[in-house]
């Protein structure tokens, strides 16, 4: 059976993980072995471990972390064992607790994935080109690449949707973050199509996510008259 590789990806606060749950919930979508930087994040803040979803070793993780692109006190945490693997766990200390080094686990994870053909998801904000090297690297391993996007008309409801989400105890993102972040996003969509066999965009501006586009090998189908401008202006006008 062909591998596949279901990508969630849209601006941070654009409703990525609700979507993931909406698809599989409703429409039967498989989402395989789902990766999630977030939900990493807080159960590493928690238990200072993540359980490795394949057989891995340290040895591995070591030289896939001394290769990434991540700042070199994020990689030092590696190098010197303060994150390692052992007895199938990924375990860190304390104080090697941030975002960047949960993503470069999370990253880990994702290429022992690619390297083993098997199925899997993940979710992410699309706003580093890495992400366009996944869907090359999936494709030239056989895999089968879907996209589901999702976004909103402007950054300051993402702003908003963020701060909704931390008063109900979920993670938060910088302001800064969320403005900077939402056009870069927007821009490696329109890169990404080549390197994808579906791609399914949805519109979460309103009460409710509307389905609006699917691109199938590069052929286009329109499911809503009311095309929203980000998706006219920053997919549909640059796609290849």
């Amino acid at each position: 059976m062909t591998a596949r590789l279901r990508v969630f990806a849209g601006p941070n606060g654009s409703g990525k993980s609700t979507l993931a749950e909406w698809l599989s919930q409703n429409y039967s979508v498989n989402l395989y072995r789902y990766l999630n930087a977030d939900v990493m994040f807080a159960e590493i803040g928690r238990t200072l471990k993540s359980a490795c979803p394949l057989p891995m070793d340290n040895s591995s993780l070591l030289s896939y972390t001394s290769k990434s692109t991540y700042p070199e006190a994020q990689k030092a945490f590696f190098a010197t064992g303060k994150i390692r693997i052992k007895d199938d766990f990924v375990l860190f200390a304390p104080e090697a607790v941030n975002s960047y080094t949960v993503a470069m686990v999370a990253d880990f994870f994702r290429s022992e994935y690619l390297a083993a053909g098997i199925s899997f998801s993940c979710e992410t904000v699309f706003s580093h080109l890495s992400k366009l090297d996944l869907l090359r690297q999936a494709q030239a391993r056989g895999f089968r690449t879907y996209l589901y996007f999702v976004s909103t008309e402007c950054p300051e409801i993402n702003v908003s949707r963020v701060a909704t989400r931390v008063q109900g105890g979920g993670h938060d993102v910088p302001f800064d973050k969320v403005i900077t972040r939402f056009q870069r996003c927007l821009d490696n969509v329109a890169q990404s199509l080549p390197f994808l066999n579906r791609a399914f965009f949805f519109d979460n501006t309103g009460i409710e996510i509307r389905f609006i586009a699917e691109a199938t090998e590069g052929q286009w189908t329109f499911f809503n008259h009311e095309l929203p401008q980000w998706f006219i202006q920053s997919v549909y006008k640059k796609s290849p």
